[in-house]
């Protein structure tokens, strides 16, 4: 039981900080896929 609590609270202790490396790796993500969306659409419209 004591080793069972200890991991209970390390995981909600973890949580809010992985949920914010989540929320920052996900923006980071979404930027870099719309940036390259973009160039890439640029670069497809004057070869079309």
């Amino acid at each position: 039981p004591a080793g069972a609590e200890e991991i209970e609270i390390i995981g909600t202790f973890v949580v809010p900080e992985f949920g914010t490396i989540a929320a920052m790796i996900l923006a980071v993500a979404i930027i870099s896929i719309i940036a390259v969306s973009a160039k890439s659409r640029l670069s497809i419209m004057p070869r079309i």
